[in-house]
């Protein structure tokens, strides 16, 4: 029924509100005495993960796709892959063209052997 639809919907917002009031600003807040605060402290193995990133912080972000096996010699991956797309563009490329010009000398000399070729002249 709507009653308890809102009822539900009520109580998600009071536990979202609770969420930021325990963990917003950067600290845990266990209750409203001077000292139910406490700042926020990470694991150190989550710090010094290089998948996190803040041990090998870098303009770009944190982590982008590669996990903590993979080497982090990135620039390169990327250079060899646009050198490596380039090189099979050109192959195609030049092997369309000479499969072109061998169709055409070909159909050339078929017409001229078999003597049935229109050509139209000015």
């Amino acid at each position: 029924s709507n009653k308890f639809a809102e009822e539900r919907v009520a109580e998600w917002w009071d536990f979202a509100w609770s969420l930021f009031a325990k963990y917003g600003r950067y600290s845990v807040t266990y209750n409203e005495s001077a000292k139910g605060e406490a700042p926020m402290v990470y694991p150190e193995w989550w710090l010094n993960s290089m998948e996190v990133g803040y041990s090998l912080w870098a303009p770009e972000g944190p982590f982008h796709g590669m996990s903590d096996e993979v080497h982090l010699d990135t620039q390169q991956g990327t250079h060899s892959s646009l050198g490596s797309a380039l090189l099979v563009i050109s192959l195609a490329a030049a092997v369309g063209l000479v499969g072109y010009q061998t169709g055409m000398k070909r159909g050339e000399q078929l017409g001229k052997d078999s003597g049935d070729v229109y050509v139209a002249q000015p």
